[in-house]
C-alpha cells in the first residue's frame, strides 16, 4: 500500500498542520498498512528545506520515493515492491 502527494504546486508549512501530520495522520497512516510514501515534485523545488523536514519524519515508518510525475512513482513502488 502506499500514499502520493502531489507538491509540485506547493506544500502548506503552517505549525498546527505539521503537527497534525507527525501526531496524528502519520501513525493513523501506519495503521493502514501503508509503506510507501511518494512526493511528486518538480526537479528544482522552492520547497526543499520543508520537503526535507517531511521527509525526516516519514522516513521513520515509510520508504519514501520522491520523482517529478505520477508514473516515475510507480515505476519506483514497483522497484521497492519486488
Amino acid at each position: 500500500m502506499f500514499f502520493i502527494v502531489d507538491a509540485r504546486n506547493g506544500f502548506e508549512d503552517v505549525k498546527e498542520d505539521v503537527e497534525w501530520g507527525f501526531t496524528y495522520f502519520l501513525p493513523e497512516l501506519k495503521k493502514t498498512g501503508c509503506k510507501i510514501w511518494g512526493f511528486i515534485l518538480p526537479e528544482v523545488s522552492d520547497i526543499e528545506g520543508e520537503i526535507d523536514l517531511w521527509t525526516a519524519e516519514i522516513e521513520k515508518n515509510f520508504k519514501v520515493i520522491r520523482a517529478e510525475s505520477y508514473e516515475a512513482i510507480m515505476d519506483g513502488i514497483q522497484r521497492v515492491e519486488k
